[in-house]
């Protein structure tokens, strides 16, 4: 007699499609890879210079943002610099931390940290559903050990961006998209859109996607409604402060910024600096754009080219901020030998301490 055949044991379907949700072991390491560089460079500063911690972590825009927790949106001061250009999603939430007794800097270093791992994490489930594994860590990597990321580490806004967009695109690309996924994706397109005036950028690329490959014109509409009421309240609210609706653009001038021309008659190493990292990123992302989605290029598209004409000063923080650049550097990656990715890696965790170095000490903007 033919023996049976020995049990098969079958995976669980459930089991697998939430380990598929789980931060896997690349975007752990990345992340605290990066908080060792960053803060280890931060540390060192504070023992060597006898600076407070605190100081450090809310240098640059971090002040304005705790300034206007404290007092509210005040008008320009003898500079002509005010919080007008800033959204104002990070300053309610300081608000209802120290309404709650938790200090400002410490409310504003968790949300940033939370919200780098949620984007190292969003990209990773991105790029593993879309690309492969191998795509998927390289692009992780490449987003944690790029220079300028020390935004993430400090009481900035950006890293609220990054994750909002990244996961946005992760909910509207479901093989099967809900009203739940929609629902989710447009309020992470309002979360965007009420933290930095070029949030909304991130819902022009959603809607694009929509439309472009799906060819749903009610749904992309049904998305984007929250970021329009978000915007356009906001916007209402500066025209009762200030007769105009577009002040957080108007407001901008009192920072003196430099553009694409004006680069070239003067500019110091901090401008030339976050111009190199803009041009490095749309180079990667032009090389690689035969890969790319088209809603991923023009959010690439939108939200550095502008700043060329708009002031430069900032670019090197929106580059990082913009998760396409890191998906063209995973493509360009993954393939090379290991030896070829440990030493870009390499270079960039050393590029990682010496930006921080220069920002932490109050040498460039990040």
């Amino acid at each position: 007699m033919t023996p049976a055949p020995a049990a098969v044991t079958l995976p669980d379907a459930d089991t697998g499609a939430k380990r598929r949700w789980l931060p896997p072991g690349s975007v752990v390491a990345a992340f605290v890879v990066s908080r060792v560089l960053v803060y280890g460079t931060l540390a060192t500063l504070v023992v060597v210079r006898h600076t407070a911690f605190a100081d450090l972590v809310t240098l640059w825009d971090g002040r304005w943002y705790l300034q206007i927790s404290a007092l509210g949106f005040t008008a320009p001061g003898p500079a002509g610099q005010s919080g007008l250009p800033f959204f104002p999603f990070l300053p309610g939430y300081i608000d209802l931390a120290t309404w709650a007794a938790i200090p400002a800097w410490i409310a504003g270093l968790v949300l940033v940290n939370v919200a780098f791992a949620a984007a190292l994490w969003g990209l990773h489930v991105l790029m593993r559903r879309d690309r492969s594994d191998k795509v998927a860590s390289a692009s992780v990597w490449c987003l944690a050990l790029f220079g300028y990321g020390v935004a993430f580490a400090l009481v900035y806004p950006d890293a609220v961006v990054l994750a909002a967009s990244v996961w946005a695109f992760v909910m509207i690309g479901r093989d099967r998209p809900t009203v739940g996924s929609d629902l989710v994706a447009a309020l992470l397109c309002a979360l965007a859109a009420s933290t930095r005036p070029n949030g909304i950028l991130v819902t022009v690329a959603v809607v694009f996607a929509i439309v472009w490959k799906q060819r749903q014109w009610l749904r992309a509409v049904l998305v984007s409604v929250p970021s329009v009421l978000v915007v356009g309240a906001w916007m209402l609210q500066l025209w009762v402060w200030t007769r105009d609706p577009f002040a957080f653009m108007a407001a901008k001038v009192g920072w003196h910024e430099s553009t694409l021309i004006e680069v070239f008659d003067h500019s110091d190493w901090n401008t030339r600096f976050h111009l190199g990292a803009a041009i490095v990123a749309i180079a990667v992302v032009v090389w690689q754009w035969r890969k790319l989605e088209a809603a991923w290029l023009v959010l690439a598209g939108t939200y550095l080219v502008p700043s060329l004409a708009l002031g430069i000063v900032g670019l090197g923080r929106y580059t990082n901020t913009v998760f396409p650049v890191f998906v063209a550097a995973g493509e360009a990656l993954a393939p090379r030998p290991q030896p070829v990715r440990a030493i870009v890696y390499a270079a960039g965790a050393v590029m990682t301490v010496a930006v921080s170095w220069n920002v932490l000490t109050s040498a460039w903007v990040p």
